[in-house]
């Protein structure tokens, strides 16, 4: 592991736990068993730090959902979904950092996360709904809405959770929740 990723797994750890503002990169640096110094040399200050942990959450939980995707049938529409649930720990710390960036006021930060977004999630999912489209498995629709409506549905769930609800669905009935919004007039 190179130190950079040794720095952004400590940190997804100390900034999902902790948030942002309870977190110094002392901690962190110690954590990691390297200097503060070293820190630096790699990101430019904690909030650069704090924002290239989330794009490191986002890649990871990327290459869980998408890796043994076909992209061809509602059945990787569905593993995604699976995937997602069956790697809720990640998704949480995820969904924490996020909750916990939208509340620093950074103008620029909605746009970040949104382009980040779009890179390791949404871009993929277009992909599936492209394809369902041209199997026409579903109606021919804006698949940017049906890739949000999905994911949206995922991130509602999580900050429900992570607001403190009690969601007594498993898995199976969320998709079942989601592939009946999705059927409900789309399918062919």
């Amino acid at each position: 592991m190179s130190i950079e990723d040794k720095i952004l797994k400590v940190s997804l750890e100390y900034f999902s736990q902790k948030g942002y503002s309870q977190v110094r990169i002392s901690d962190i640096a110690k954590e990691a068993d390297i200097g503060k110094g070293t820190v630096y040399l790699y990101f430019n200050s904690k909030r650069d730090l704090f924002y290239s942990t989330i794009e490191y959450a986002f890649r990871k939980l990327s290459e869980i959902l998408w890796s043994d995707k076909d992209f061809k049938s509602i059945l990787s529409l569905r593993a995604f979904v699976y995937d997602y649930f069956d790697n809720w720990e990640l998704a949480s710390k995820l969904g924490s950092l996020v909750l916990d960036g939208l509340s620093l006021g950074d103008k620029t930060f909605y746009s970040e996360l949104r382009s980040m977004r779009d890179k390791y999630i949404i871009e993929d999912l277009d992909k599936i709904v492209r394809n369902l489209t041209k199997a026409n498995i579903i109606r021919e629709i804006n698949e940017r809405v049906i890739s949000l409506f999905i994911w949206g549905n995922l991130v509602f769930f999580t900050t429900l959770v992570l607001k403190g609800e009690e969601i007594k669905l498993d898995k199976k009935e969320i998709w079942q929740m989601i592939f009946s919004g999705l059927t409900s007039g789309l399918i062919k």
